[in-house]
């Protein structure tokens, strides 16, 4: 999957297809099974973090759309089932997740948006020039920042957001890694 108008129009069948198996196999799981429309997705490019074009902001929209419209047209608990939709690459950028668009769904509160962080960079994943081997007062700051603006945006779009993924290369200390975690 790609957020691109080519892919998009050449792969929607399938995604929808895909989305349509798997939520008619698990319909009548409990409700407290979640499904997340994708994961990652990024542009024809392989950018991360933004696209090279905001149009690639449209597709990761329409995914999101019919993954929603799909899993909820099967019937059973997914009827009400919470799922959870991500922003372009699952970015904690405020700009990506400024730019998702909540689904129209034919439940409410029942949509979660999700972002990853890796933050900040020159700790959680640099492994050359610039990285920082210890957790710092600046460094959870910036996590702190991060979140609060996630927060904030999701808010303002009446929807609960999560951080599916969080972490660090294994290649700190132990403890400075702790230190994270407990950001």
């Amino acid at each position: 999957l790609r957020a691109d108008e080519t892919v998009y129009n050449n792969t929607r069948s399938r995604f929808t297809a895909l989305w349509k198996q798997i939520a008619e196999r698990f319909r009548d799981y409990c409700p407290k099974l979640l499904f997340e429309s994708f994961n990652e997705m990024l542009d024809a490019n392989n950018r991360w973090n933004a696209p090279a074009s905001v149009n690639s902001y449209i597709y990761i929209n329409k995914y999101n759309q019919d993954f929603v419209t799909t899993v909820r047209a099967t019937g059973g608990n997914n009827s009400y089932r919470n799922l959870v939709v991500n922003d372009y690459c699952a970015s904690s950028m405020a700009s990506a997740f400024e730019a998702l668009e909540i689904p129209e769904d034919s439940v409410e509160g029942r949509l979660i948006a999700e972002f990853h962080s890796y933050s900040p960079y020159h700790f959680a994943m640099n492994e050359g020039t610039g990285a920082i081997q210890t957790w710092t007062d600046a460094c959870e700051k910036e996590v702190k920042d991060q979140i609060n603006a996630i927060a904030t945006i999701a808010r303002k779009k009446g929807v609960p957001a999560i951080i599916g993924e969080y972490g660090a290369t294994s290649k700190r200390a132990d403890e400075e890694i702790a230190k994270q975690a407990t950001c």
